[in-house]
């Protein structure tokens, strides 16, 4: 419906893998579909009503390879870290009110760590660093790669917005009672 409401928005094309690739090498495997400068990937079981354009807008002028959702609203035990440029420092696993770790690479006591909304704007110059066969499964630790490179991956926070992760059956139908996102 969003999709139809909003023609400067548009899937150009779904399609099955025969073999599970995960994000990064689906990423990578989807790289001759995809069209401009920038795309965006959403991963499928994610509820969010951010606004889009804002999202773009800044990724487009901060000029990052890669700028992430995130939420301080929200929890997950998957954090990202950042700094107070909302440059993204780190990736960690992390129990509810435990604080930042000290190894963390580049993390200081200035560090925030924020939850990944699963939503990323990313330019296409992410496929002048590996190939196919070199990427690995995994977008985060692809990020991670990126990182120890020093490429630029920033965060955008959601803001107030609702955020959900639908993953499971049991939070799906949580979240049909109780989440009333687009109505």
């Amino acid at each position: 419906e969003f999709i139809r409401e909003n023609p400067q928005y548009k899937i150009s094309e779904s399609f099955e893998e025969n073999k599970i690739l995960g994000t990064g090498k689906g990423l990578f495997f989807a790289q001759s579909r995809l069209q401009g400068e920038n795309f965006w990937v959403q991963n499928a079981d994610i509820l969010c009503n951010f606004e889009p354009q804002k999202f773009m807008d800044f990724h487009l002028k901060n000029k990052a390879i890669v700028t992430l959702a995130v939420s301080t609203k929200y929890f997950t035990p998957s954090a990202i870290i950042v700094d107070k440029a909302n440059r993204v420092c780190a990736f960690e696993r992390i129990k509810k009110g435990e604080k930042i770790k000290k190894g963390a690479k580049k993390s200081n006591s200035k560090n925030q760590a924020k939850t990944f909304c699963g939503i990323h704007c990313i330019s296409k110059k992410i496929f002048d660093f590996f190939s196919f066969e070199q990427v690995p499964e995994s977008i985060i630790e692809l990020y991670r790669i990126l990182l120890q490179r020093g490429e630029k991956i920033i965060s955008w926070d959601i803001e107030e917005a609702d955020w959900v992760d639908i993953g499971t059956p049991e939070k799906l139908e949580w979240a049909s009672q109780n989440i009333h996102l687009f109505t």
